[in-house]
């Protein structure tokens, strides 16, 4: 009776703490809230919804998501190693990035990732006049829709700055301003054995993850670290 209970215990604790990891629904990235402890039906009733019988099936997910790309030789590894684990990820882009690697942009669509807005020139947009950071957002969607065939869904402010007024500016374009829930600090170069353990610590069921593809520093950090995350969600 006792080896029997043990094995119940043990069988609730790994549906408790085993995620799937996805992209967001139909390409609509979730809107993370400030609470890093909201649950996935919280963030799922911001974006577009699964049936009832998807949700039950897929159960809990975590969203990683990878900023300031794409770079020529980083993103497609990082793509690369999501698509031997079987699993797909969101990449907001810098538009002129994209412009210069074009067929980066389309290949990391191409394997189901999906391709958002982080802006032309990655400004802090609280300091542009409103038709800067219009230019900004529709230059980048442009790029995008061309290269993929897919019109963003949303965008997420280069450093985390979008007031209450630029945050409307992105409105009246129907997209979405996106945050994260657990900020992997990848940028900080910590080790990739730091950075497994502190982003599978913080992951809660509908988590979305920050990382990061190019930022003009070495990213090794994050490409070894990767498929261990992926491993121990």
């Amino acid at each position: 009776a006792l080896v029997t209970a043990i094995a119940v215990l043990l069988g609730v604790l790994l549906a408790v703490f085993s995620f799937s990891v996805e992209k967001p629904f139909d390409d609509k990235v979730l809107v993370a809230q400030d609470d890093s402890r909201s649950s996935a039906k919280s963030l799922l009733a911001l974006g577009q919804r699964r049936s009832d019988r998807e949700l039950k099936r897929n159960g809990p997910v975590v969203y990683l998501t990878f900023d300031d790309g794409p770079d020529e030789l980083i993103t497609p590894r990082i793509s690369r190693i999501l698509r031997k684990k079987g699993v797909v990820a969101t990449f907001f882009v810098v538009g002129k990035n994209a412009s210069d690697y074009p067929d980066v942009v389309r290949s990391t669509s191409l394997n189901g990732n999906s391709i958002q807005n982080h802006t032309w020139w990655h400004p802090k947009l609280n300091g542009l006049s409103d038709e800067e950071v219009l230019a900004e957002i529709d230059s980048t969607n442009q790029i995008i829709k061309r290269l993929t065939g897919r019109k963003p869904t949303c965008v997420r402010p280069p450093y985390d700055e979008a007031n209450s007024h630029v945050k409307s500016l992105i409105g009246r374009r129907g997209l979405d301003v996106v945050r994260w829930t657990i900020d992997s600090n990848d940028w900080k170069r910590p080790g990739a054995d730091v950075l497994v353990a502190d982003v599978v610590a913080q992951t809660r069921p509908g988590s979305v993850v920050l990382m990061h593809d190019a930022g003009g520093v070495n990213r090794n950090d994050t490409i070894s670290a990767l498929g261990s995350i992926i491993d121990q969600l």
